[in-house]
């Protein structure tokens, strides 16, 4: 049977009227026999009475079965059917074709019912379009008033009702229901949200207005009982403002930060974290404060490192180390040293949620320390994972029935991902000095550092120390290494300034060949001392190669040509190069860089051992006898360089030089680690060409360039 056939004959027994069956008709006719009583007749009455009603009762509750079945599907399908509908899909919709694919069950085409549902439902989801109008105009961000919020809504409902043409509509009455029922619903969620966002400016403005009002404390340079009243004027108006403690917390941090960009010494800081939020809980209480004191630390640092440079500095530009050295150990004690552990909150962890609030108050009154020391050590990821627990607690994530959490007596706290075995050490011994149990482990929960039974020792710093000592371990320290730092910055800068003086003196030496021209060029120039005296050695060289010379043959001039020329002075120079990096343990010299620098020094070694064959082939050398012609073939040259020899090799007198060269260049140091100054550095390299029984004249000429006058310079080459 069809299920349209179904419909019909389920129609048409829910209300035709149905025959009388015989059994009902003789109930109705039942006479009452000889010898039955009246009251047996009264009880065969009542019983054909209820037995009929019972049929009714049974009739009519079916009917309303079904129709409560019926109007179930109509409601679900009308759901299914308007899901995820646009506004321009809803003028469209055709309802009949809907209804006719809708129900397996059911043909609901015809059902009245069905098509006012479905109708209802459509004009209900319609106004909600009236309400993302609403919410997408830029007017209802911050409406004026409730009343303006609901006045635009209404525009756009009415607007919005237009929209759709009666003529679409199939039951007016229905789809206005719907319609104007869910506007009802959107008109006060709309006034709601009106007012939430009217609030909501005035709270950002309030907090945006207590903010204004601290920057402009903050920049003004304000210090003192002025700075704390009118900054807490400020911060109370940022607390009004804000929705909640997060809320606050999120505006003042950045304050915090501003202060520490500015600042030298920690006073106003300071009146910040005092500030008192609500319940005795202040606000350093609430925000980590650490990295702004350290900020202000590092502003201290760079202020006296300026200073001392500044007192320092030579007209070259580059730093007096020894006078440095001086001033640095004139620094007042309470800037430089602190007394105590610093205090920071750590964070909580909000995975775990601990309970601190119910620690013992010896462990409260100790975590602030235990934070500071915590970021002193370096582990500035660091949270506290977990603090009080209850039995049950405790037993639920593995710990010991007898566990100090258990009491309130300890602390989990997670140090940061990658803690190796040294750094874990590290805060092992530390924290032993302070904590009878003290654990890096991993319970079940992950490694952290377990800290329980403190039994004292930790000393807060003073909290109103205004150079942020307690911030800055090891600051004496620190500010030397800045100001070596700057000395070295500084000696870069001068190197490069000389390179274009140099380069610019000798483009003008070029123009001339008169020695004494050259010499006056040279000594009117801005080169430091020593190179001026190592360029007039050089001259003093060309003008012996003009008035003496090795020789006329083309061997000899090339010879007198090289050891007087600018090649031979940066032949030993980079021999001295590579002696240095031969030598320092931390060079790679399987690196590139390395070999590129051996292969440079072995061609330069080469042409100076050149020089030092012929020398002692023409008994240029003292002790030296000229070879013979049978003995000119073994000349070695620089043609006849062997790559593949990694051990560039110089006399011991050239070797002597080219060490005392590095020792010049490496800023040596006194005892105590001072620099020494130029004429300290003379003197050594004097001592040590003692000690070696060298000619110290010679010496200093080879290490430090020649000195004297030009017109004595010439004589000497003369001969006169």
């Amino acid at each position: 049977m069809s299920k349209e056939v179904q419909a019909a004959v389920g129609t048409q027994r829910q209300f035709a009227k149905q025959p009388e069956i015989p059994y009902a008709l003789s109930l109705n006719k039942f006479n009452v026999s000889a010898g039955i009583s009246q009251r047996t007749d009264l009880d065969a009455q009542r019983l054909a009475s209820s037995l009929g009603l019972l049929g009714k009762n049974i009739m009519e509750e079916r009917i309303a079965d079904e129709k409560r079945t019926q109007e179930q599907a109509v409601l679900v399908n009308a759901d299914k059917l308007l899901a995820g509908k646009t506004q321009e899909d809803l003028k469209k919709f055709d309802r009949m074709a809907a209804l006719q694919n809708s129900s397996d069950e059911f043909d609901l085409t015809d059902n009245r019912y069905a098509m006012a549902v479905l109708e209802k439902g459509i004009g209900k989801m319609a106004s909600q379009y009236a309400k993302e109008q609403w919410m997408n105009d830029p007017a209802s961000e911050k409406p004026k008033s409730v009343s303006e919020a609901v006045s635009l809504f209404n525009k756009y409902l009415q607007e919005n009702r237009a929209n759709f043409s009666d003529d679409g509509i199939s039951n007016k009455v229905a789809f206005d229901q719907g319609y104007y029922e869910g506007a009802v619903q959107d008109t006060i969620k709309i006034a709601n949200e009106a007012d939430k966002r009217i609030n909501d400016d005035k709270r950002q403005k309030m907090v945006m207005l207590g903010s204004s009002e601290f920057q402009d404390l903050v920049y003004s340079g304000a210090k003192g009982e002025d700075f704390l009243t009118r900054g807490t004027e400020a911060l109370r108006k940022v607390q009004l403002g804000a929705r909640d403690r997060d809320g606050f917390i999120k505006a003042v941090a950045p304050l915090a930060q501003m202060i520490a960009d500015q600042d030298f010494d920690t006073a106003r800081l300071d009146a910040l974290g005092d500030y008192q939020y609500e319940d005795g809980l202040s606000l350093k209480q609430m925000v980590n404060l650490y990295p702004s004191y350290t900020k202000i630390a590092d502003n201290f640092n760079l202020r006296v490192t300026d200073d001392i440079v500044s007192k320092c500095t030579r007209p070259d530009g580059t730093v007096d180390l020894s006078k440095a050295e001086a001033l640095l150990s004139q620094l007042p004690a309470e800037t430089t040293n602190a007394d105590g552990i610093p205090e920071a909150n750590l964070p909580i962890s909000q995975g775990d949620n601990p309970d601190l609030a119910d620690l013992s108050p010896t462990m409260k009154s100790v975590l602030p320390m235990v934070g500071g020391a915590i970021y002193q050590l370096g582990f500035k990821d660091a949270q506290i994972t977990s603090g009080y627990r209850t039995a049950e607690h405790n037993a639920s994530v593995g710990g010991v029935p007898n566990s100090e959490h258990t009491q309130g007596n300890a602390v989990d706290i997670y140090l940061g991902d990658n803690v190796d075995e040294a750094q874990a050490n590290k805060a092992l011994s530390y924290f032993k000095q302070y904590f009878g149990e003290v654990l890096f482990h991993d319970a079940g929960t992950g490694r952290h550092l377990h800290l329980a039974d403190y039994h004292g020792g930790m000393k807060a710093a003073n909290p109103k120390e205004q150079s942020a000592a307690a911030y800055n371990p090891q600051r004496v320290n620190k500010i030397r290494q800045a100001i070596y730092a700057k000395q070295a910055q500084a000696q870069r800068v001068k190197a490069q300034r000389d390179a274009e003086e140099r380069d610019r003196i000798n483009m003008a030496l070029l123009k001339t060949n008169d020695p004494s021209e050259q010499m006056q060029i040279i000594n009117s120039s801005n080169l430091p001392e020593t190179t001026k005296a190592t360029m007039a050695r050089t001259i003093t060289r060309q003008a012996r190669q003009s008035a003496k010379g090795y020789g006329n043959d083309a061997e000899a001039k090339h010879f007198w040509s090289y050891e007087n020329g600018y090649q031979y002075i940066k032949d030993t120079q980079t021999y001295a190069e590579w002696y240095k990096a031969y030598q320092d343990p931390d060079v790679d010299g399987d690196s590139d860089e390395y070999k590129a620098l051996q292969k440079r020094a072995n061609r330069a070694t080469a042409r100076l051992n050149d020089l030092l064959e012929f020398k002692k082939k023409r008994g240029l050398i003292p002790g030296e006898q000229a070879e013979t012609a049978q003995s000119k073939s073994k000349t070695p040259s620089a043609s006849n360089y062997d790559p593949t020899n990694d051990t560039p090799t110089l006399s011991d007198y050239d070797q002597q030089i080219a060490q005392l060269k590095i020792l010049v260049n490496s800023n040596p140091t006194d005892d105590r680690g001072v620099p020494l100054d130029e004429n300290q550095i003379h003197r050594r390299v004097e001592v040590l060409a003692e000690q070696a029984g060298l000619d110290v004249n010679k010496v200093l000429r080879d290490v430090f360039g020649a000195e004297g006058d030009i017109n004595d310079m010439l004589a000497e080459a003369r001969g006169e």
